[in-house]
């Protein structure tokens, strides 16, 4: 289950990342990218969070 967990994690950023560049495709073409890190690592912080609330990861 924890590796499930961590994949599901990992799969977050690349969400949150390919959200933002996707939703800010308009613009210049690296600002989009750099934009969607800091968003990527959110997504991912937040779903980390919740597993960590309901015991799927433990420290």
């Amino acid at each position: 289950m924890t590796i499930i967990a961590i994949l599901l994690v990992i799969a977050a950023f690349f969400g949150g990342w390919w959200y933002t560049v996707h939703t800010l495709k308009g613009m210049d073409s690296l600002f989009p990218h750099l934009l969607g890190i800091p968003v990527g690592f959110v997504a991912m912080f937040c779903l980390a969070c919740i597993f960590f609330f309901f015991g799927v990861f433990s420290i």
